[in-house]
């Protein structure tokens, strides 16, 4: 059963209300945000994968306290786009444990690549090598839930954002 809910967490100092719209069709969760929407679908901050964005929420709304916003923030980290992770679950629990950092013109795929293997897991116990493919991970039902059970706004995405 798919599902689409828009929330408006709150407000960015000079930029405006930050918009979060949570996609989830059974299997697949997407979750992307946009910072001062304009009706004309530009935007006076950024959009997309912008998590971090909730950090700079001042003025919460609707039901929406800061510690919400980071418990929101960590389910959207966690569980967004559950359908494309370049590791096996082993390998995605240690680099979650083990965050890895890369810093240019290493890419964070090569930082992952060489910190799994360090650890023995590169190519995991089954003989995935990190990165050759994408992996599902299922969503548990109680995220779905819990991210469909955030307040919602009074407010809407304007003109073009709307879609």
């Amino acid at each position: 059963m798919a599902k689409t809910l828009t929330v408006m967490p709150g407000t960015i100092p000079g930029v405006g209300m930050l918009f979060v719209t949570i996609k989830w069709d059974g299997l697949r969760l997407s979750i992307t945000g946009v910072a001062g929407p304009k009706a004309n679908g530009d935007a006076r901050g950024s959009c997309g994968q912008r998590s971090d964005e909730l950090d700079e929420v001042t003025q919460w709304t609707d039901g929406w306290t800061p510690e919400m916003g980071a418990k929101f923030k960590a389910l959207w980290n966690r569980w967004h786009l559950n359908d494309m992770r370049a590791g096996s679950r082993v390998q995605e629990d240690w680099l979650r444990a083990n965050p890895v950092n890369a810093v240019c013109p290493k890419s964070h795929y090569e930082a992952a690549s060489e910190a799994l293997a360090a650890v023995g897991l590169n190519p995991d116990p089954d003989g995935y090598k990190y990165g050759h493919a994408w992996k599902f991970e299922e969503v548990p039902a109680e995220v779905v839930e819990r991210l469909f059970s955030f307040p919602v706004s009074r407010h809407s995405l304007p003109g073009a954002w709307a879609r």
